[in-house]
């Protein structure tokens, strides 16, 4: 028969493994939930910043739109401009570093959408920090995992 503290040796030894095998299983799966989780964070705080900055831009240009006796939005091609620029690097002059990476005046449209109103449009695609394919390692064809993200404002032009 054994003794007591014998069998609490054996026991505690053998959970030290056990526990060692568990964390060798759930550690790489608690690190993609941990990467997936920081980088879906990571898309929803650029959607942010992009949608409050095409509010910024469309405030700007609301203000400095309405020509004429009749107060129609007249887009000039100079106040355009400097909306994207305000937009892209937080600034009219269009200096400094982009407010998100890759960004660029190109990603943004601005057309007249009545009278008094216009639309500011943002299309940027949003790329992952570990690349933008995921490899299946030859069982398939790599799976795109950019995401579009797109934003638009239709504002009023003022006084």
């Amino acid at each position: 028969m054994l003794t007591p503290s014998f069998e609490k040796q054996i026991s505690r030894s053998h959970c030290q493994g056990l526990v060692m095998v568990e964390l060798t299983i759930m550690l790489p799966l608690m690190l993609v939930l941990f990467l997936a989780t920081a980088e879906l964070g990571r898309a929803l705080y650029t959607y942010n910043t992009l949608t409050k900055r095409v509010h910024d831009g469309a405030r700007y240009l609301s203000q400095n739109s309405l020509r004429g006796n009749l107060q129609d939005v007249e887009l000039d091609q100079d106040e355009i401009d400097k909306l994207k620029s305000l937009i892209v690097y937080g600034n009219t002059s269009g200096s400094g570093s982009t407010s998100v990476e890759g960004f660029s005046v190109s990603n943004i449209t601005v057309t007249p959408w009545d009278t008094l109103y216009f639309k500011v449009d943002i299309n940027y695609t949003y790329r992952p920090m570990f690349g933008s394919r995921l490899s299946l390692f030859g069982l398939g064809n790599d799976i795109n995992i950019t995401i579009p993200l797109n934003t638009s404002v239709i504002m009023r032009g003022i006084n």
